[in-house]
């Protein structure tokens, strides 16, 4: 129920709207392209990742991983980007564990696998990634790979809206609106939508989440 509230939320918003250098993901959370600057990237750049990763440099290992999955300046190739997503994530990667465990648990490239996800998640969320504390909520949300634990979802939403993680922000909104695993608290959503708001640049996502905090705000307290 909450990912089809926030979809609804957006929908409502900014229905027709094209999703600005990002995706919508299945669980209804606006997540940022992965290293978007690959897309700008240099072919002698791109020769040096390679180079980079087949030295075994993480950081190398992990954009290629990028380049394998978007199909920047190679074929695109799912199997390939697993490969080197796993490689630069068993030397501490947290971008690369992220992508990892959001491969395992969309079933791309790889048989899904929800366990494994989690775990490629957890690993990257107690490194301090918002990306991963953010999906890692929703793992609990949903009772993916876990039980079912709305408190540990809540707990994981909040540390990554507390990084200014905008996803979060307004996965709070969603959670604080509707009253779900919490007390309903409308000006607390209001709150959340506002400061996703404040982080995200001009552009229908933004406007998306000001005119549900404008909702809120015209709402009478319960």
């Amino acid at each position: 129920m909450r990912r089809l509230a926030l979809s609804i939320v957006i929908l409502t918003c900014c229905s027709g709207c094209a999703v600005n250098k990002g995706v919508w993901n299945t669980g209804g959370s606006f997540r940022p392209a992965p290293e978007i600057a690959l897309q700008e990237a240099t072919l002698s750049a791109r020769e040096d990742w390679v180079r980079l990763a087949n030295e075994g440099n993480a950081i190398g290992q992990n954009n290629l991983g990028v380049m394998y999955l978007q199909g920047q300046g190679v074929e695109r190739d799912d199997a390939k980007a697993l490969y080197w997503f796993r490689k630069a994530a068993t030397q501490g990667s947290a971008s690369a564990q992220t992508t990892l465990g959001e491969m395992y648990a969309q079933g791309r490239g790889v048989t899904r696998d929800d366990t494994e996800a989690l775990r490629w998640f957890h690993k990257a969320a107690v490194q301090g990634s918002a990306r991963a504390r953010m999906e890692l909520g929703e793992m609990y949300a949903q009772g993916r790979g876990v039980d079912r634990d709305d408190a540990e979802a809540l707990r994981w939403f909040r540390q990554a809206a507390e990084q200014n993680y905008a996803p979060a922000q307004a996965e709070l909104g969603v959670i604080y609106e509707q009253g779900q695993g919490v007390p309903r608290d409308l000006a607390e959503g209001q709150r959340w939508y506002e400061r996703a708001a404040a982080i995200l640049p001009p552009g229908p996502e933004r406007d998306a989440m000001l005119r549900a905090s404008q909702r809120l705000a015209q709402r009478p307290a319960p």
